[in-house]
């Protein structure tokens, strides 16, 4: 461990220990049946029976949503069974039988209706995770079931609730959520200036928002409610505030060393690499495999550690095949295997690909990657792997758009995404539009170091100097600021 890293636990669960293997709590009071009261007609108006329901393998919700209205089951029925559509991943059939629900006690029962709408906006919440970024190609925009279609269906649920009582704790939290989830896929500006901060002002003020519906859900809990301070952490790491979300992270760790969905040493390994401390990173890392051997972000997270790590060495080195080779084998491609749809993996292994020229795999998990993120900076190196993709094959105009919508899912302009800007300077080049990528250039070698971008601008610099002559004209300016982009591009290399 590294000396100088901050204090703070990693481990949680005690290796070696009979809890060592931790499993996830969701789902895990759904019971597998459920007696539904059934009023008879009888001579004795209390008689009444019951249906029992089985719930491990559910089907159309039709037929047993219809029992529930006509005997108006209380609203714990309705939420057993959705929940248990929702345990298997049926989450179409978990909110029809909420919408039922809730339209079945709206006029009879307000608190009913409460706890049902907000178990709804929960429902909207996860389909937004899974649910495209984009339309797909032939279905209008207006008409898609986007991830902003099912915020949209989340904030009316939300505000449904609301009306009824908008002090519902569980609000809080779920508004929190939403809050998140907006701001991660709110586009940057492009007017923000370099030296502004890193967050710009409406991602910024979705992000407090969601803040302070965090620090409403854990005070209105008494300081119980662990989710609300791992959504807090969540925030605070997104406003680059990592040794304040590593804190938050640490303490849930602390008081809840079992939780592993979602696990908080992926976030302390997280803040952990932001801070510098890679090994520790790591560390924190390997210990949520440790105790759950299907975390899919754990896996892909190491296996990231290892190409970063591979990426300082030369590729001559004896040390690069063996630590690229455990990168890719053991960890990407296991977390390919665990969820082939989630797009860190896909961005992960499409890079793997285009490294091997093996386009229509780059193709086919980059989009992935872009449509199913939830942050822009993974659908940014999904259109800049299609840029690359497109770039090797020679359709410019194609690569040049993919490039452009990379740079601006980081914020274009002078912020962005430094190596799809100069994949599209290469590309004017190519296109003989010298002047407008030396333009570029320039503006990336005034706020960014990237050598390749000196190297690339002193180049052309050397070529309009020199021609094809072996010596420039005495004084010449180009020659000079060719000269110095090369040094500097030399002394960084």
């Amino acid at each position: 461990m590294s000396s100088n890293r901050p204090n703070g636990q990693i481990d949680g669960v005690t290796k070696g220990g009979a809890n060592d293997i931790a499993l996830s709590k969701r789902f895990s009071d759904v019971p597998s049946t459920l007696d539904v009261p059934v009023h008879l007609e009888q001579k004795d108006e209390g008689d009444a029976d019951a249906v029992e329901i089985y719930l491990e393998n559910l089907s159309d919700p039709n037929e047993l949503c219809s029992l529930l209205e006509i005997e108006h089951a209380a609203p714990r029925y309705w939420m057993t069974v959705a929940l248990a559509y929702a345990k298997q991943c049926k989450m179409d059939y978990a909110i029809e039988t909420l919408t039922r629900g809730g339209n079945s006690l709206q006029e009879n029962n307000s608190r009913g209706a409460l706890s049902i709408v907000s178990c709804l906006c929960w429902m909207h919440l996860w389909k937004s995770r899974k649910a495209p970024r984009l339309a797909p190609e032939g279905v209008l925009a207006s008409e898609a079931k986007t991830k902003e279609y099912y915020l949209q269906l989340a904030v009316s649920a939300l505000n449904d609730d609301s009306r009824i009582n908008a002090s519902f704790p569980p609000l809080f939290l779920a508004r929190g959520v939403l809050y998140l989830l907006k701001a991660s896929l709110q586009a940057s500006s492009k007017a923000k200036a370099a030296k502004e901060a890193s967050v710009d002002s409406e991602k910024a003020d979705l992000l407090h928002r969601a803040l302070t519906s965090f620090e409403d859900a854990n005070r209105v809990s008494r300081g119980k409610n662990m989710l609300a301070v791992i959504g807090k952490s969540s925030v605070l790491f997104s406003l680059g505030k990592y040794p304040e979300a590593l804190a938050g992270y640490q303490e849930v760790l602390t008081r809840m060393p079992d939780l592993v969905d979602p696990d908080p040493r992926v976030g302390i390994g997280y803040c952990l690499w932001k801070l510098g401390f890679k090994e520790d990173a790591k560390l924190a890392w390997e210990r949520s495999l440790e105790i759950n051997p299907n975390s899919k972000i754990a896996t892909i997270l190491i296996g990231l550690y290892y190409l970063d790590a591979s990426s300082s060495i030369p590729i001559q080195s004896p040390e690069f095949i063996p630590l690229y080779k455990k990168a890719v084998t053991e960890y990407i491609q296991k977390s390919f295997m665990l969820d082939s749809n989630f797009p860190l993996t896909c961005a992960t292994f499409a890079g793997y690909f285009l490294s091997r020229k093996s386009f229509p795999d780059v193709d086919t998990l980059s989009n992935k990657a872009i449509q199913y993120t939830d942050l822009n900076i993974i659908a940014s190196d999904g259109w800049y792997l299609l840029g690359q993709k497109e770039h090797y094959t020679g359709s410019l105009d194609r690569a040049s758009d993919c490039y452009r919508r990379a740079d601006d899912a980081r914020g274009g302009a002078n912020n962005g995404y430094i190596v799809a800007k100069f994949g599209a300077a290469q590309l004017l080049v190519l296109q003989n539009d010298i002047g407008e990528a030396k333009l570029r250039l320039e503006k990336m070698v005034q706020y960014s170091r990237n050598y390749e971008a000196n190297t690339l601008l002193g180049t052309l610099f050397a070529e309009e100097a020199f021609g094809n002559q072996y010596a420039a004209p005495k004084g010449d300016k180009s020659a000079q600021r060719a000269i110095r982009l090369l040094e500097s591009a030399r002394a960084g290399f």
